[in-house]
């Protein structure tokens, strides 16, 4: 019961706070920079208020972000605000496991305010319910096969190794013993009372 109940506790701690709120101004193309490290199942959670609609946020990997940083210039993962707006928010899961690069640039042609939220939630993916529900049906199922099991298994032997409880009936009579004895029964001696000869 303490495994599950850790288990549990485990399976509902999901939200790892990285990153605080920040307001920043963010000269034109410019970017801010943030990174991670993600695994395939984590996610990436994050929202952000500027004073202009031009604000582009990027997923890199780590290659791409050098790339990125050395000419400006890059492929990238994935776009993550899909359309341009004064507000915006979402969440990303990364196709693999790496240290992902977050790039919030202003593509507009001067300064804006720009405020970020964002953290990355860990996702406890490994299969916790169902490894809870096969603890508790599984776990009794396989404890009353067994049970049931060994009893069929131990009923067995003692059926091999007891011996043969002895008859109570007893034996019938031969034929031969029998007229013997109704012979006997049938013939009478006498005696005389005095001398004690027998008569026949």
């Amino acid at each position: 019961m303490i495994f599950i109940g850790v288990l549990t506790l485990l399976s509902l701690i999901q939200l790892l706070p990285v990153n605080a709120e920040e307001t920043i101004s963010l000269l034109s193309y410019t970017y801010r920079h943030h990174y991670f490290k993600m695994g395939n199942f984590d996610c990436y959670v994050w929202e952000f208020t500027s004073s202009t609609e031009e604000i582009l946020d990027l997923a890199l990997t780590k290659r791409q972000y050098d790339a990125f940083y050395n000419i400006f210039l890059s492929e990238y993962t994935a776009i993550l605000n899909k359309h341009s707006g004064f507000h915006d928010s979402g969440r990303w899961r990364p196709p693999s496991s790496n240290t992902w690069h977050f790039l919030y640039i202003n593509r507009g042609y001067s300064t804006t305010s720009l405020t970020i939220n964002d953290n990355v939630q860990i996702n406890y993916y490994f299969p916790w319910i169902p490894l809870i529900l096969g603890l508790i049906i599984g776990v009794p199922l396989i404890a009353i096969t067994t049970y049931y099991t060994l009893k069929k298994v131990r009923e067995r032997k003692e059926t091999l190794i007891r011996t043969p409880e002895p008859s109570t009936k007893l034996p019938m009579p031969t034929p031969a013993i029998q007229s013997c004895q109704q012979s006997q029964q049938s013939t009478k001696f006498e005696f005389r009372p005095k001398c004690g000869t027998e008569l026949l």
